[in-house]
Order: C-alpha cells, then sequence, then structure tokens
C-alpha cells in the first residue's frame, strides 16, 4: 500500500516494495540445499551425544555398584532390566534398562540368588537408553539374568564387555570392558581397524 509524502510542496507517492515469488523461491531453494548438506552431519552428532550419555551412564552405575560392594562387604548384582525391579531372565539385552542391588539375604531375601527381594536394597536404576541406541551385556551369569556380580572385594565373577552401538553397528560402537578384578575401562580401537576392540576381539553388537 503507497503513502504520499509532501516534497517541496508537492505530493509524491512511495511505493514500498517487498520480496517477489521468484526471489522467495531462491532463498528457499538455498535454505533446502543447506539443510540437505547439514542433515546427515546433524544426525550423526545426535547419534554421538546419545552412545556418549548411554556409555557415561553405565560406567557410573557399574562404578557405584562396585563401591557398594565393597563399602557393604556383599555381592552386588547388576542386570538388565525392563521394570526397575527385576532382571530380564537369560538375555544379554541391556536396552530397556540397567538395576543394580544388594544381593545380601536381607529381610526374605536369599543371599547371592541374582534376585532382587525381600528388603534387598535396590541401588541404582538406569532407565532405557535413547532411540536407536542398543546395549548388549555379557551372558547372564544365572537363570534370573543376573549378568555382572561385584564381590566384597570389588572383584567380578566373569570378566565382560556391554556394547553400546547404534544404526551403524559395530563401526561406530562403543564398549565399556571389565576384568575380573573388576577394574573398568572404555574399550579402544587397538589394531586401528575402526572398530572398538575390547581385548578378545572386535566389538560385535550382539
Amino acid at each position: 500500500m503507497g503513502c504520499n509524502v509532501s516534497v517541496n510542496g508537492y505530493l509524491k507517492s512511495k511505493r514500498q516494495d517487498g520480496f517477489s515469488l521468484v526471489e522467495l523461491m531462491i532463498v528457499l531453494i538455498i535454505v533446502a540445499v543447506l539443510a540437505t548438506l547439514a542433515g546427515p552431519s546433524f544426525r550423526e552428532s545426535i547419534e554421538r551425544n546419545r552412545r556418549l550419555f548411554a556409555m557415561e551412564d553405565t560406567l557410573a552405575l557399574l562404578t557405584h555398584a562396585r563401591s557398594e560392594a565393597v563399602a557393604r562387604s556383599a555381592p552386588v548384582h547388576v542386570c538388565p532390566s525392563a521394570d526397575q525391579q527385576t532382571c530380564i531372565a537369560g538375555s544379554n539385552v541391556w536396552t530397556p534398562g540397567i538395576i543394580a542391588f544388594a544381593d545380601d539375604g536381607s529381610g526374605s531375601g536369599t543371599e547371592s540368588d541374582g534376585v532382587l527381594s525381600g528388603d534387598e536394597e535396590l541401588i541404582r536404576v538406569a532407565a532405557g537408553f535413547g532411540s536407536g541406541i542398543d546395549l548388549y551385556g555379557p551372558d547372564p551369569v544365572t537363570s534370573s539374568g543376573s549378568a555382572i556380580v561385584f564381590d566384597e572385594d570389588g572383584g567380578a565373577e566373569l570378566s565382560g564387555t556391554i556394547q553400546i552401538c547404534d544404526r551403524n553397528g559395530p563401526a561406530s560402537a562403543s564398549a565399556i570392558v571389565m576384568n575380573v578384578s573388576g577394574q573398568l575401562r572404555i574399550a579402544l580401537d587397538e589394531d586401528n581397524n575402526g572398530t572398538a576392540n575390547d581385548g578378545a576381539g572386535d566389538v560385535t553388537c550382539d
């Protein structure tokens, strides 16, 4: 809409110009191209952050569980759990979540049976992880599903690896390695082949 402006006593029409349809189309095309180029990089960044969060959360849980076993002079079990109360039986899939509990036989519980029962204390919980992230732990120690058991000295019944994977599989996977002394470390690409190595071989995401 135009307006009138007085210049030396004369009225002069002033026009307000906007963007033409062609100009708007060019801008939209440029934005679309930039979004296409940035999309994969942005997605990879999100996945990397999710893997990092899952690894840090799991490592913190395991470290806390080990220290609690020493402090309590009692076994602490760590296992996959979907309801934050019971272990998933016979599975090495930790994606639904993880629990750590004192398996000390408190109340009506039975010591070292791998089952959270009686007055045995739930020590720490890691709920399900971000979309697209899968965790695979060691094979279950007992039929109840406990996969890692720390003893009163901080040692572990068995060595094992927890793998943190995304849609890219082993190529971008991370892993936490635990030895029988209970010590924890982040898996490295020891043979420089582009895949993290847990000491026994490359991470396999299964």
